[in-house]
């Protein structure tokens, strides 16, 4: 069983993209809310109806999640970064007691970094992303996902190099923090460029959206 909401097309208009602290609605409870029935609720839910069946018959979990889930690597994702700790938190800690009872059902839980599908590299090809570095495929990621049915390893990541590099980094050397604040800094800003970041996240959204359109997204339709 594959446990996932993530979408196959661009990101919806309700997308929790952006600054935290300069959006009123992304502070609003009910839309915090409304985001983690989509990216945690929804992966419970789904795994507590499979896992008898799983169990009856010596099945495996994978649950899709995030290496943003483990390294926060842009504040323009605070709601969807926390969305993915507390599923990791909760999935970990199945996995743990799947282990303890003995169960015959294993579980993986996937740390999937940067995948250049072509909506990511619409909202990033302009950005100074080394994406030939540090980004995965989406051959590669579908390969990590399903040989993980036959291997059955508590963790797949992939990309691997740089999400174990930086799983590392962030957590052993402070002064990354500071490269991350740096890099998703918009050019010629001030500072930080905090206020100018929010622009260039709306700018995504707007592209992403784009996208939506073109490809015959209802976003009426996909909120119903």
């Amino acid at each position: 069983a594959v446990v996932s909401s993530q979408s196959t097309g661009p990101p919806p208009a309700g997308s929790p993209l952006g600054p935290f602290l300069l959006n009123d609605k992304m502070q609003d409870p009910a839309y915090i809310e409304n985001i983690f029935r989509i990216n945690f609720f929804s992966y419970i839910e789904i795994a507590v109806h499979a896992l008898p069946h799983l169990e009856a018959s010596l099945g495996h979990i994978f649950v899709t999640s995030s290496t943003l889930g483990e390294v926060p690597l842009n504040y323009g994702m605070t709601i969807y970064c926390s969305s993915k700790h507390a599923m990791n938190g909760f999935f970990y800690s199945l996995q743990q007691e799947l282990i303890a009872k003995e169960s015959p059902a294993s579980l993986t839980v996937g740390s999937l970094g940067l995948i250049w599908t072509p909506d990511m590299e619409s909202l990033w090809k302009n950005d100074s992303i080394p994406a030939d570095y540090i980004a995965g495929t989406m051959e590669g990621a579908a390969k990590g996902m399903l040989d993980s049915f036959t291997t059955r390893p508590r963790t797949m990541t992939y990309p691997s190099f740089p999400s174990f590099f930086m799983r590392t980094i962030w957590y052993y050397h402070p002064w990354f923090q500071e490269f991350v604040l740096n890099q998703n800094k918009p050019p010629d800003s001030e500072g930080y460029g905090y206020e100018a970041s929010a622009a260039r996240w709306q700018e995504k959204i707007n592209i992403a959206h784009q996208r939506r359109f073109n490809a015959g997204y209802n976003e009426e339709k996909q909120s119903n």
